[in-house]
This record gives C-alpha cells, structure tokens and sequence, in this order.
C-alpha cells in the first residue's frame, strides 16, 4: 500500500470528541493504512508570497478513548509538500471565506477536498433554490420586512441561520410575532447577525431528518435522525436517535441530479438533508455521521471514503 502525506485542517484538538467525531475516524483510518498525517487549524494557515504556510503537528489516535489523541511537535511546513489536504473545519462564513482564497494558491498543485473554490461557489443553503421540484417555499431573508411578507402566506415556519450548523440556532415559529421587527432584531443579534432561512413548515419533521451520504457524487448510505419529541431537532448532536432507512425512488432521482454537479465542483464528500419528500439543506463543509452511520449498519464508512477519494487523487495526478 503507497503511504501519502496528508493534512487535516480542522477544529481545534480540544473540541474534538473520540468515538464520536467523523474527523477521527477518518484520521484514524488513514493512520491504519500507514499513511502519515499531520493535523493543524485555519487559523494555522499563513498566505506569504504565494505559499502557503502552516504550523502543524504530526497527529496520532490510538483506541483507548481516556487517551485517545497525542500531538506531535509543532513545525513550519510548506502545504506543497502535502499530496491530500482534507478541510474538516466547522463552518463559519467569514472563516470559510478566509481559508479558501488562501488555498487558492495551492489549486491544481496539491489534492483538496472539498476543493475550496467549490465550498466557496455553492453554498448549501442557497444552492437548493436551484431545485424547486425537490424543496418546500423558502426565503432568506436580512431584514424584518421579507420575514413579515413570508409569513404572510406561511403561518408555520422554521427559521435557522445561513450559517448555523449542528441545529445551533433552529427555531420554529408557529404564528406571526406581535412585534416581528424586535423578534427579528434580538434573533439576528443573537446569532452574529447572520442572514436566515425561513421555511414553510413540513409536517413530516416529527418522522425524522434523513442524512443521505454522498461520495464522489454517488450516494453511499442514509440514515433517519428521529428528534426525541415534536419540539425537538433531528440532529445527532441534539439528542435525536437514528434508524436505518433506505432511499426512495424520489431521493435516488435527486442524487442522479445533483451526483455530476457535486463532481464538478470538486465536493467529494456531501451530506443531502431529507424531511419527507423535501430537501432542506446540502451540507458541503465538514460533514458529519459517519460514526452513527457505522454503528446502525456495521459498516466502516471510512474506509469506503479513503478508497474512492485515493480513486480521485491518482486521476488528479494524472491531469495535473
């Protein structure tokens, strides 16, 4: 087996959780194929005369999980010297936005996934209108106004922040506030001034939020987050619990859609989001629940992930 230099950027090491984090199972899988990887956060990245400059640490797992990851030296490293770089960080719209153009200095030079110019050009909150037949009505909206003309014609609706993740920030709104330029000014306060997404309610929220896992543009698995009650947010990270599913004829008909589009961005990795017939969201930026995923079906989505990307990096090799 080839061994291959790779580099994580992602959150900080403190925040991430063993045996729960999609990030190390796919470090530690890489580390089980002997690869070496080392391991730094955006933060650690520096643009300087056209290089990219990152202050790494070479990262290691181990199974036991009271101590479970151990960090290397600090070094100064050339990004060039990296043949796959995988961005695992949590999205953030400045941050997102500052991390990509410095990776531009890198296209066609070093692997990247999910290639930063396609995190950058299709945002999964917005890149959904493109696909009317597959979404319930929705707008974003920055201003009291739009909220107060969408609600007009919607009484029940879900309001989240366009750059939320992990349920932060998802509400429901069941009737038009007394004062909406209040509730809208405390709720953009709240959560950094953020644009948000108002959707129409869909019913079949209290069945669950189907994940469907995509790689390389083909659907691999899905799994059903089930919330714990009516109230509560189908996400794995608030409490919802999850079930095997299967895609129906609907969802295959959306994956063939957007599979070749996914492709042509440059996004290896894409998680589609599901209530009912409806997609609410496609999640392009460290997407999550490989681990959940694993244990409901026994399977190891990790590896399933190295194979097929090592698949693209050779043909990368090839064009470049």
């Amino acid at each position: 087996m080839s061994s291959y230099n790779i580099l994580f950027i992602g959150d900080p090491v403190p925040e991430l959780k063993p045996g729960k984090e999609t990030t190390l199972a796919l470090i530690f899988e890489a580390q089980n194929r002997r690869f070496q990887v080392d391991y730094c956060t955006a933060k650690d990245l520096c643009l300087t005369n056209g290089r990219v400059i990152g202050l790494v640490r070479p990262i290691t797992l181990n199974e036991n999980l009271d101590d479970h990851i151990h960090m290397g030296d600090e070094s100064a490293k050339n990004l060039e010297r990296y043949d796959i770089i995988v961005l695992r960080s949590n999205p953030d719209g400045y941050k997102r936005m500052n991390t990509s153009y410095i990776l531009d200095a890198l296209a066609d030079k070093v692997f990247i996934t999910n290639d930063p110019r396609g995190i950058r050009e299709l945002h999964g909150k917005y890149f959904i209108s493109n696909f009317p037949d597959f979404i319930v009505p929705y707008a974003i909206v920055e201003s009291a106004g739009h909220l107060e003309h969408f609600l007009k014609n919607h009484s029940d609706v879900i309001i989240k922040p366009v750059n939320g993740f992990g349920g932060n920030g998802v509400k429901r709104l069941k009737s038009k506030p007394q004062d909406i330029q209040q509730y809208f000014e405390d709720t953009y306060k709240e959560y950094g001034e953020s644009p948000f997404i108002v959707q129409e309610y869909i019913k079949d929220a209290v069945k669950g939020d189907k994940r469907i896992i995509m790689f390389g543009g083909e659907p691999i698995c899905s799994i059903l987050r089930v919330p714990q009650c009516e109230n509560s947010l189908a996400n794995v990270t608030q409490g919802a619990t999850v079930e095997a599913s299967e895609l129906t004829l609907r969802e295959q008909a959306l994956c063939r859609e957007l599979g070749p589009i996914m492709k042509d961005y440059g996004l290896f990795f894409v998680g589609i989001d599901m209530l009912g017939d409806y997609m609410t969201e496609l999640n392009v930026i460290s997407v999550g629940t490989i681990v959940p995923a694993n244990t409901l079906y026994n399977i190891k989505l990790e590896e399933t992930f190295w194979d097929k990307l090592l698949d693209e990096y050779e043909h990368f090799k090839k064009s470049a």
